[in-house]
């Protein structure tokens, strides 16, 4: 049975949770408690003590040159992130209930020589939802074993 879509107004736009039928596949239930600790967070225009979704960027380092990407302007030096400071950064964030990470920012995620086991601490650290953005021109197998 197709439920009609609904489009709700929420405090920051259009609700994602538009369509019953997309939210069960789309979200899974932390990342959508997640989303409404947020959404109640901004209507209340109370703060939370710490950020439910934390962005790491694991290397800054890319194998592609785009035109629109802000990889030609950086200055900074190229690098890959510590261990020690991704350990030190997962330890508080598990400690504190971030929901979900994003292992990527300028760079290509899969490019740093640690990508499998940082996704796997994470997860073993209690963060439920661990997400990279890849242009995938990598061979990706490594993830699976």
């Amino acid at each position: 049975m197709k439920v009609k879509a609904e489009y709700r107004k929420s405090t920051q736009g259009i609700s994602i949770y538009r369509d019953p039928n997309i939210e069960i596949w789309r979200y899974n239930p932390r990342r959508r408690r997640n989303r409404i600790i947020a959404e109640n967070s901004y209507r209340k225009m109370k703060y939370l003590k710490f950020p439910l979704h934390v962005i790491i960027e694991p290397t800054n380092h890319c194998n592609m040159i785009c035109k629109m990407c802000l990889q030609n302007v950086i200055t900074r030096p190229k690098g890959y992130m510590d261990w020690d400071i991704f350990v030190k950064i997962v330890d508080e964030c598990s400690k504190e209930h971030t929901y979900s990470f994003s292992l990527y920012m300028l760079g290509e995620p899969l490019l740093h020589p640690r990508i499998r086991d940082m996704i796997n601490y994470s997860k073993r650290m209690t963060i439920p939802y661990v997400d990279i953005s890849t242009n995938a021109l990598l061979d990706m197998r490594f993830l699976l074993g």
